[in-house]
């Protein structure tokens, strides 16, 4: 039987690294070298069945264990690598007090609404008339508004100019102005609503006659009007002036001022009274009449 030296010698390799006693020691850092010479001096000698000296090598080696990083994995990051930002954001309050508070739904305070229902926007009225003022105010938490809750103010006062859902006032100077309502909820949350008018300075009217009357061509009409002027009082005279539009042409009235009689063509009639102050600030007052042939 030949002897197949070379095997023999790896087999005992093997089996010295797994039942060598070193070997088993967990404590230690380094390895243990087992050295196995398999060279013959002859190696036909060894098919002819002569022995061949095996050394073994066991003592400790000075080379630490150490693990080969595979290149193909990438580093795994290291305490190092985590900023202190990173660790800031992880961070979270626990605390019973905290969570409560990002857990609460703060819905506020619902403002109240006001709303001015009259008088129309753009009304106008002359500079010494009464004006009424109505609104309406109501909170969602302590329903409708009355009383100190409402105030009213306007752009040509520096007061308050009154409480409550409606206000009668005077407004001069004449032009447009600007007046608020606001209601004030049991919070001290606010809601508003403005509305422009305009003040009529000077401001023609026309007394007689009514508008819409049909009147008899062939007699006399009386007329009577007038005008007045926050600056200049009674507007009389050539301040006053008169004018009928019949199919789109207009005339003067034979004549001026606050009351005269005159006579006008049959058909539809548009008299028109303007009044004119000395700053020349104009304004006018139209009826219909219709005059039978």
């Amino acid at each position: 039987m030949s002897f197949n030296l070379r095997a023999f010698a790896l087999t005992l390799s093997v089996a010295l690294l797994l039942f060598c006693p070193a070997c088993d020691d967990s404590s230690s850092t380094s390895a243990d070298i087992i050295a196995v010479d398999t060279s013959l001096s002859d190696t036909t000698a060894a098919q002819d069945g002569t022995t061949a000296d095996i050394l073994v090598d066991t003592s400790p080696s000075d080379v630490p264990l150490q693990d080969t990083p595979d290149p193909d994995l990438a580093p795994l990051d290291t305490p190092a690598d985590v900023t202190a930002q990173d660790t800031a954001a992880a961070e979270v309050d626990t605390t019973p007090d905290t969570i409560a508070e990002d857990l609460a739904l703060d819905v506020g305070n619902t403002p109240p609404t006001c709303t001015i229902t009259a008088p129309l926007a753009n009304s106008e009225q002359a500079y010494d008339s009464e004006w009424t003022f109505v609104a309406s105010a109501t909170d969602a938490e302590d329903g409708d508004l009355n009383g100190a809750s409402v105030e009213w103010t306007g752009d040509f006062a520096t007061v308050v100019l009154g409480e409550g859902l409606s206000l009668t006032i005077v407004i001069n100077p004449g032009g447009p102005h600007q007046v608020t309502c606001t209601a004030t909820d049991s919070d001290g949350n606010t809601g508003s609503d403005t509305l422009e008018v305009i003040a009529l300075s000077p401001f023609a009217e026309i007394w007689h006659p009514g508008d819409g009357e049909t009147r008899d061509s062939t007699l006399a009409v009386p007329f009577s009007g007038r005008g007045r002027d926050l600056e200049d009082g009674a507007l009389t005279g050539a301040s006053l002036v008169w004018t009928t539009t019949v199919a789109g042409v207009t005339t003067p009235l034979a004549f001026t001022g606050e009351t005269f009689n005159d006579s006008l063509p049959p058909g539809t009639n548009v008299v028109t009274l303007t009044a004119t102050d000395s700053d020349g600030n104009t304004h006018s007052a139209s009826i219909t009449l219709t005059m039978t042939p």
